[in-house]
């Protein structure tokens, strides 16, 4: 074998076991994920395929005579299966990929903010427009995503409630500016 194709992800779980073996519940603090995320990342890592043996295994007890199922844990004990051995030259594992929660929190904390802002630029730049006017001009303005009516909207409220921004007295769907 000479190639080995996996998430970087999974790559680090593997050279932090090629040091020592880890439960699941260290892998996931020195990583800084959740435990659930990297039990999903290293699943693929554990399955016999035709032709591959596993490259990772988990540490059990093994009491004689009885066949043991093994359920993943946070304190499942992963070590590196030092008797992997492969014909084939390349091995890809395939990486589930799934968002943690914390990084679709931050994105969309981050993507939130970035509506604001553009908002605010909009508005002191024309100091009254209609909340379609705003929509518009808000995603145009903002390049790395397309903002969704819904939460442009959204922040319209935010910063109303904030102070940035007034209804105006005369016709409810128009927007000012507040210096």
């Amino acid at each position: 074998m000479r190639d080995v194709c996996m998430s970087p992800i999974q790559a680090s779980i593997v050279l932090m076991l090629a040091k020592q073996d880890e439960t699941f519940e260290s892998i996931a603090s020195q990583m800084m994920l959740p435990i659930k995320y990297v039990i999903d990342m290293t699943r693929p890592l554990l399955q016999d395929r035709p032709g591959l043996r596993r490259l990772l295994a988990i540490k059990v007890d093994r009491q004689q005579g009885t066949a043991v199922k093994v359920k993943l844990t946070p304190t499942s004990v992963l070590c590196l299966n030092r008797s992997f051995v492969s014909s084939k030259k390349r091995v890809t594992y395939e990486s589930i990929w799934v968002d943690p929660p914390v990084v679709a929190e931050k994105i969309n904390e981050s993507r939130d903010w970035e509506i604001r802002a553009a908002i605010v630029r909009v508005m002191k730049r024309d100091k009254s427009c209609t909340v379609e006017e705003i929509v518009r001009r808000t995603v145009e303005m903002v390049k790395t995503f397309v903002p969704a009516p819904r939460d442009i909207k959204r922040a319209i409220e935010y910063l109303i409630e904030s102070d940035y921004i007034e209804r105006s007295l005369d016709d409810s769907s128009t927007m000012n500016y507040v210096a």
